[in-house]
């Protein structure tokens, strides 16, 4: 079944992600000391994503799409950010959400090229199952609302490149629970040189 074998593949590249933060950790000791209050990268970031989704409440898989700006935090591996994105799921009735969230990551290895992140977002988002149904059941256009948190890990490699798992879970009764794995660019946030 599509969607199992899409939930082992979220759950391995999930694992495989820890294990790399870990792998870089162990083998980089020259980390980042503590003391200094100075910005280890620029204040601010952004970029946009695409990637693959898939519901877990049966509207089958989809596209991801979205846009975030992340502002990262003087003295701490912490980024706050606002993101903005849709799933959309080519089942059967098609059907999407829409989705604004803030969203706060912890950062690992923050200046190095790669570096590894955990987070959440806490937001509100539409959901709908379009009229357009391909085997011609003649569903509704009925839109919901709802708030929603979403977790997620990912790595961000070379300063520009960022990969993110990201399950979205719905607080209402209407479950639209879904998953994505996106890549995304990024601009801004670029190590900053040291003062000598």
């Amino acid at each position: 079944m599509f969607y199992k074998r899409m939930t082992k593949r979220f759950v391995l590249a999930t694992l495989a992600l820890l294990l790399c933060s870990a792998s870089v950790s162990a083998s980089d000791g020259d980390q980042q000391d503590g003391k200094n209050s100075e910005r280890a990268v620029g204040a601010v970031e952004g970029g946009v994503q695409l990637g693959i989704c898939e519901s877990l409440d049966g509207y089958g898989a989809g596209l991801n799409v979205g846009a975030e700006v992340r502002y990262n935090l003087k003295g701490a591996p912490v980024d706050v950010g606002l993101l903005a994105d849709a799933n959309i799921f080519f089942g059967s009735p098609l059907s999407h959400n829409v989705k604004f969230s803030a969203v706060g990551d912890y950062n690992f290895n923050q200046v190095k090229w790669c570096s590894q992140f955990v987070g959440c977002g806490v937001g509100i988002g539409s959901y709908s199952k379009s009229i357009f149904d391909f085997e011609g059941g003649g569903e509704d256009d009925k839109i919901y609302s709802t708030c929603f948190i979403s977790p997620r890990v990912g790595l961000e490699m070379f300063k520009f490149l960022r990969l993110t798992c990201t399950l979205d879970v719905p607080l209402s009764d209407f479950s639209f629970t879904s998953f994505s794995v996106s890549v995304g660019v990024c601009v801004g946030g670029k190590n900053k040189k040291s003062k000598r």
